[in-house]
């Protein structure tokens, strides 16, 4: 049965209610039972994280909170002026629907803003990822997608940005599409990513709302709020949060389209795709299939005129961001089927891939850079050897599903419900939203390696089953205290998620970069026009890359270049290079193994290219 917009569908008449509550707690006792075993027996990490959990159900001020609405609920005064409040909430009219979805966005930006200031969070780029978005923002920004390959591209070889043959980021183009807004405005890097964040809890709103009640919807965009890992990423300019957003403009286009059959709804939900796929295709796949499906179930119901109309608008409008991709494959890679970003996985980051491909400790990555060979081996070569096709299912299993899980709650409590909530998929609408869950699931079962972040996609689909899980409760337990204590004690469970009821709950929690911060700070350290070298040691912390010039399409173009430190006799080569060209650039060093990160003054390129001043071939710069 579909149920009409802001009503629940009834409970299926076979399956009386006594049952439903047999299954209801028999569910939430295996789950618990489970959670235990897998603290005692789980995988190391994993097991830590469950027995905090297990201890903070025990949380004297959390169960008092409990305790206190529950009393207030038992007061029947009280009970008789909530229910009335809360049924206004359950049925909002479609005007006020619309803009308590803006108010909710709006709210929600505000928020995330002031608890990032409230956490004296950083508010510039620091991860790897995030300089390769934003220049290739700066590159899109400009209507690039690549540039030459820099005659000294040793000196700028950095992550996940090729340096030759070509200058250009290795990723697919959709997430720095999303951002150039933010260049050509000179907004700050944290804006953007901002206001897309925003947005999704805005739609995840409008989404359950028609899925559920209004009520529920407010509830599922706080409990949104309430993850600590999308408090954490809402203001880095990466592209797991735009991907949440595409999947949610999909669901929020299928409804639309599906009332009212408009092609303008088609073309929304073409556009998200398209754009989707060129963001993170593995993701894309779990976001689009479940819409694609729904599409094509309910074109059945449509002339075949309209039906083929429709799936036409819906390829069109996706069409161009495929074309997008195809032409920066061929600019970067030189093949219109090698991404750029499998091209750079096979040079520098070798099994890397869907599937389980069988460790080979011959191959290494073919770059030089001492931090690349580092990272291989510390970081990526341990993920290589979880996934061997020996015990990829039960790491998969074991580890990545309950992280997975773990990271999408706000309130390790709400795990309890999430089975109870499939008992709640009566409105196959909700199955849309659902199925992003275990495509993603299986896809990054598939992948070599998996990071707490990856799980933002399925944020939405586990928000909606715990949601549901806890309406199946108030539904088969029914009666005025549970139907006003409810809303309530899931608010609270929230707010004790959140790090200004809970101080020691730090969204950016160790992750201090004071490398990476100083390079922010350059500008006020030295004067343009100047060259700072890096120097690394091995053993120091390779997550924290300050060489990437940002705020230019070419390097030579930066006030302040920032280069690899490649030793004193190749470093000539770059001091003639510049006295050359820019022979009044200042040149300074900066020994990241140094706890004091002091500059080092080394001279003008001019003065320091005396010492060898032989010849070198260069290719001229753009």
């Amino acid at each position: 049965m579909i149920c009409p917009d802001n009503c629940e569908p009834p409970m299926h008449s076979g399956l009386p209610v006594s049952l439903r509550r047999v299954w209801i707690v028999l569910l939430i006792a295996a789950v618990l039972g489970l959670w235990i075993f897998a603290a005692r027996a789980g995988d190391p990490s994993i097991a830590t994280r469950l027995k905090a959990g297990l201890r903070s159900m025990l949380s004297v001020r959390q169960n008092a909170a409990f305790a206190m609405i529950i009393a207030l609920a038992l007061i029947p005064a009280l009970r008789r002026q909530a229910l009335p409040i809360l049924n206004t909430l359950r049925h909002p009219s479609i005007r006020t629907r619309r803009w308590l979805t803006l108010a909710v966005a709006g709210l929600s930006i505000v928020y995330l803003l002031l608890t990032a200031l409230h956490q004296h969070r950083d508010l510039f780029p620091k991860w790897h990822d995030e300089f390769m978005y934003l220049l290739q923002a700066r590159f899109l920004a400009h209507g690039r997608l690549w540039m030459p390959g820099h005659p000294l591209h040793d000196f700028f070889e950095t992550f996940y940005v090729f340096t030759t043959p070509k200058y250009a980021p290795i990723s697919f183009p959709g997430a720095a599409l999303l951002f150039a807004p933010g260049i050509w405005l000179a907004l700050p890097k944290w804006v953007i990513p901002l206001l897309i964040s925003g947005a999704c809890v805005g739609l995840l709103y409008r989404i359950v709302a028609e899925l559920s009640d209004g009520l529920v919807a407010l509830l599922s965009a706080f409990f949104l709020l309430g993850i600590r890992m999308f408090r954490f990423q809402a203001l880095l300019a990466m592209a797991n949060i735009p991907l949440l957003f595409f999947a949610l403009v999909m669901v929020y286009g299928w409804l639309k389209w599906r009332r009212e059959h408009r092609l303008g709804f088609a073309a929304l939900i073409g556009v998200a795709m398209g754009w989707a796929v060129i963001t993170r295709p593995a993701d894309a796949m779990a976001a689009s299939l479940p819409v694609a499906i729904a599409i094509l179930f309910d074109l059945r119901r449509l002339a075949a005129r309209q039906g083929l109309l429709t799936a036409a608008v819906v390829l069109a409008c996706a069409a161009p961001f495929v074309c997008l991709q195809l032409i920066f494959n061929v600019g970067v890679s030189g093949k219109i089927s090698q991404l750029p970003y499998t091209l750079y996985n096979k040079q520098d980051w070798p099994h890397m891939a869907i599937g389980v491909p069988v460790f080979d400790p011959a191959v290494k990555p073919q770059s030089h850079l001492a931090q690349k060979q580092q990272m291989y081996d510390e970081w990526l070569v341990p993920f290589i050897l979880q996934h061997q096709p020996d015990n990829w299912l039960r790491v998969w299993i074991n580890k990545r599903i309950p992280e997975w899980l773990l990271t999408s709650v706000p309130n390790d409590l709400f795990l309890l419900f999430v089975p109870v909530g499939l008992l709640g998929l009566t409105d196959r609408r909700r199955w849309v939203l659902f199925g992003v869950l275990p495509g993603a699931l299986l896809i990054y079962g598939l992948l070599t390696v998996f990071i707490a972040h990856y799980s933002c996609l399925g944020f939405a689909a586990v928000t909606l089953l715990v949601m549901l899980g806890l309406r199946q409760v108030e539904r088969v337990f029914p009666g005025e205290i549970v139907g006003s204590a409810m809303p309530a004690l899931i608010a609270v469970a929230v707010l004790f998620g959140l790090p200004e009821i809970s101080p020691w709950i730090r969204d950016d929690r160790g992750h201090d970069m004071p490398i990476v911060a100083k390079s922010q700070r350059l500008s006020e350290l030295v004067r343009a026009p100047a060259i700072v070298l890096y120097k690394f040691t091995p053993g120091q912390n390779v997550h924290e890359e300050p060489v990437y010039n940002l705020d230019v399409l070419w390097p030579d173009d930066a006030p302040i270049i920032r280069a690899q430190d490649l030793g004193d006799e190749r470093n000539q080569q770059l001091y003639r290079y510049y006295a050359e060209r820019q022979p009044n650039r200042m040149i300074y060093r900066l020994d990241r193994a140094d706890p004091t990160l002091a500059l080092v003054r080394l001279g003008r390129a001019d003065e320091l290219s005396k010492a060898h001043p032989a010849p070198i071939a260069t290719q001229p710069s753009p």
